[in-house]
């Protein structure tokens, strides 16, 4: 059984056939050989390669020597078939949570649907009951994973008041065509407070998590465009920090984007989005921005050049009370009139030329055969100068500095800000 990891000792073997074996007195785990971290130990053990399956009697689940669950009868797999039963328990610790044990059971209900229980022991929290289901129909699929704890006995450190609460982390995501091009994709990540996943930890991420988005889209694309609406909302897991660091939610969203080949050199296109910004204690509005272009592509294998000529409108309709927040709501040209409050805008051309050489030679090194390239690169960029103190910053920030920051027309994230520039790279 080495090919799939099983392996262990028994007081007696019995070989019925090339397929079937019978062990007396065994243990079973796939940990290294002779150095097991988990493993169970049964009065006797049944393994049918044929089906990849293996049948304990009368076993003690144990963590080293330390026995912590008894099973009188339990099956399972011996290979990578899926088969219902117990998969291998995890161990684990964490300073919030104390010392962890999962014993997860999985349920292949049907080639297209499968779920895994997962109770768990924390030593400092208590009990959880965690689990997965995920499903495979037609047109159709998605993955819900949850996690209970019915009473959490930690404590509080000065944080959420959770001590003899009831818990709870939901992740849900699902995606479904709806006809031709079009589908509708969606996730809705909650817990039942800030402090959850610092107490538990994020077993679906080894990232830190500050914030759990939720979202729901109906999406589309054709040959030479795509498009987006939908809304996301965000909820704070940061117990150190307030609401106020989230982003805004946006209620609703629309994206459009095309790229239609005018000619074999030449393309016309647009990226278009609008949006209802909404975050409490904060300015708020809708905003829309246009970004129209001509791009073209001259070259062959040896150079290009790729004039870019495009125009950047941003509109903006804030709601009332943006004056609670510094803004006089008037277009950036300072031209004021009842019709203009509470309407800033921005316009201005974005005009870049990107062009280099590839040299490439077929050289040697210590006997190796290599290609050696050599790729000059010119890039400058036009931006003429637009004073937008005036606009709110819904979605955007200042982007890391990187290598690709030189060829790109903006140094920042989001519409809210479009960099000036009379740049050579």
């Amino acid at each position: 059984m080495l090919e799939s990891r099983g392996n262990g000792v028994a007081k007696q073997g019995q070989m019925l056939d090339a397929q079937h074996t019978v062990y007396s007195i065994a243990t079973y785990s796939t940990c290294d050989v002779g150095h097991h971290v988990w493993e169970f130990r049964a009065k006797s053990i049944t393994i049918d390669k044929v089906n990849g399956v293996g049948v304990a009697r009368n076993a003690t689940m144990r963590i080293g020597k330390v026995p912590f669950l008894y099973l009188p009868y339990f099956s399972f797999p011996t290979d990578h078939r899926r088969k219902s039963g117990f998969l291998y328990p995890t161990f684990g610790r964490s300073s919030r949570g104390g010392f962890e044990i999962s014993t997860p059971y999985y349920l292949n209900f049907a080639p297209n649907y499968d779920a895994t229980l997962d109770p768990r022991i924390y030593t400092s929290r208590g009990p959880m009951l965690a689990g997965e289901f995920r499903y495979l129909l037609a047109g159709t699929k998605g993955q819900l994973n949850f996690e209970y704890v019915p009473n959490d006995h930690g404590a509080n450190d000065g944080l959420a008041q959770t001590q003899g609460t009831s818990r709870y982390l939901i992740n849900y995501a699902d995606t479904t065509s709806l006809w031709t091009g079009w589908s509708f994709v969606g996730s809705y990540n909650h817990t039942s407070d800030s402090s959850y996943i610092y107490d538990y930890g994020n077993a679906l991420s080894h990232t830190v998590v500050y914030a759990l988005t939720s979202n729901a889209a109906i999406v589309g694309s054709g040959k030479w465009w795509n498009a987006a609406l939908g809304g996301t909302i965000y909820q704070n897991t940061n117990p150190f920090a307030t609401d106020s660091s989230l982003p805004y939610a946006q209620l609703p969203y629309a994206n459009f984007s095309m790229d239609i080949p005018l000619s074999r050199w030449l393309d016309l296109g647009m990226d278009s989005t609008a949006a209802a910004f909404s975050k409490n204690g904060y300015v708020e509005g809708d905003r829309l921005d246009l970004y129209p272009y001509l791009a073209a592509d001259f070259g062959s294998a040896g150079w290009f050049v790729r004039p870019k000529l495009a125009y950047r409108y941003t509109d903006y309709r804030l709601d009332s009370g943006y004056q609670d927040y510094g803004y006089n709501g008037l277009l950036t040209s300072g031209v004021s009139s009842p019709f203009t409050q509470g309407t800033p805008s921005r316009s201005l051309p974005v005009v870049s030329l990107d062009s280099g050489l590839v040299f490439d030679r077929s050289t040697s090194l210590f006997g190796q055969d290599y290609t050696q390239t050599l790729e000059p690169r010119l890039y400058y960029l036009y931006v003429p100068y637009r004073n937008q103190n005036n606009l709110p910053l819904f979605d955007t920030s200042l982007m890391s500095f990187d290598y690709w920051q030189l060829f790109s027309p903006n140094q920042f994230s989001g519409a809210d800000r479009q960099m000036n520039a009379n740049n050579l790279t």
